[in-house]
């Protein structure tokens, strides 16, 4: 038993060494791989950035970066003949026209059109050019679109065609009665009811008198900061005319 017991311990004693002698080179096998090593870890996600909302331009920022004839395409398909009051494109058009318009961009050597002309067929008319002179039955300043200078009214030519206008830029010392030029741009019809209880047919133009102050070149207009009122397209045009 008592040489039993010593194999026994000899081989307790012999797998100790062994067992002591893996632990050993196991740490030597570390020892021998480099420093700083990574150790393989699962990918973590990348940041997903925020989402930073995105500004869509108003009507009216987009008309500030166009010239004449892409302000007028852009809102053509919503000047229409009117009643009473102008339709949202020929207003919103007047609105450019306040602070963009120039003398050259409606003021031409040879009519493109007529009174007649528009009357007889306004979609045909619409986007051309003329110039007339008459005398003045109304004329009133939009003060809703301050600091734009905007004037609406009509007037009678002498051969008695009727127009209503939108008038930008300086409308100098004109009244009532007085014998004007006008240059601009049909875009469509405007029947409103005169002081004789009837109805007076007449052609829209947006434009300009034909003034001086007018032919200088119109400098970039001052940043309308957003405090003031917005447009109000029916607005213009809705006063009475004592034709």
């Amino acid at each position: 038993m008592a040489s039993q017991n010593t194999v026994i311990a000899a081989t307790i004693a012999a797998g100790g060494v062994v067992i002591a002698a893996g632990i050993v080179g196991v740490a030597i096998m570390r020892s021998s791989e480099p420093v700083g090593t990574p150790i393989a870890t699962s990918a973590a996600a990348d940041p997903v950035p925020p989402t930073v909302p995105t500004h869509e331009k108003t009507l009216e920022e987009r008309l500030d970066a166009m010239g004449y004839a892409q302000a007028f395409a852009t809102v053509r398909g919503d000047m229409t003949d009117a009643v009473d009051q102008d339709s949202p494109g020929t207003a919103v058009f007047g609105i450019w026209a306040a602070d963009h318009m120039q003398w050259s961009d409606v003021a031409v050597d040879t009519d493109e059109t007529t009174n007649a002309l528009a009357r007889k067929d306004s979609d045909a008319a619409r986007g051309k050019r003329l110039c007339a002179s008459g005398n003045v039955g109304q004329i009133v300043v939009d003060k809703s679109v301050l600091p734009r200078h905007l004037a609406a009214g009509q007037f009678v030519t002498g051969s008695g065609g009727y127009y209503h206008f939108i008038a930008v830029r300086s409308t100098g010392a004109l009244v009532i009665d007085s014998w004007a030029r006008f240059c601009g741009v049909v875009t469509g019809l405007f029947d409103f009811a005169n002081s004789g209880g009837g109805t007076t047919h007449a052609v829209t133009v947006v434009g300009m008198f034909d003034l001086p102050e007018n032919k200088a070149q119109q400098a970039p207009r001052a940043q309308v900061t957003r405090a003031t009122p917005p447009l109000r397209p029916n607005a213009i045009g809705s006063t009475q005319s004592r034709y």
